[in-house]
């Protein structure tokens, strides 16, 4: 296992068919850069935007997601605020299982609004509908190793 206390992650959000970049965060897989990097997404926004997206397995976008796309509401019973995740957010979610370094199963789930609705959008935007994480990388930032001298 891997020394956790040294790795870094570069999180990037970007539209994959102009290459945009609207935020990007550098640190570690938590749910308080998960939150950092979708707040840094939701200011570069128009008012009022709710992005469709594909993503990994990692479930701390799910929690960052819906607590930045939705509005605040009276409870009907209760007459108190409550949160309500936007009916328009359209997320899937693809999680690929490995054996022997290799991907040999790929889960689709659909987090946020219908199948329907996320395989028509990601079409519209040229992509082939499915839902898939090939624009989703993670680069490993981990010091190099100490021992290893360059070149080899």
């Amino acid at each position: 296992m891997r020394d956790q206390t040294h790795t870094s992650w570069v999180w990037v959000a970007f539209a994959p068919q102009t290459k945009l970049i609207p935020a990007l965060r550098i640190g570690p897989r938590t749910q308080a850069l998960a939150h950092a990097l979708v707040h840094a997404v939701t200011l570069a926004l128009a008012p009022g935007c709710v992005p469709a997206g594909t993503r990994d397995g990692l479930n701390l976008y799910f929690y960052t997601l819906t607590a930045h796309f939705g509005t605040w509401r009276a409870d009907p019973a209760t007459g108190k605020p409550k949160w309500h995740v936007a009916l328009e957010r359209l997320d899937g979610q693809g999680i690929q299982a490995y054996r022997r370094r290799k991907i040999f199963k790929v889960e689709r789930r659909l987090l946020g609004g219908q199948r329907e609705d996320l395989h028509a959008t990601l079409q519209r935007l040229g992509f082939t509908g499915s839902t898939n994480t090939a624009c989703v990388e993670r680069i490993n930032l981990a010091p190099p190793m100490a021992a290893r001298a360059w070149p080899p």
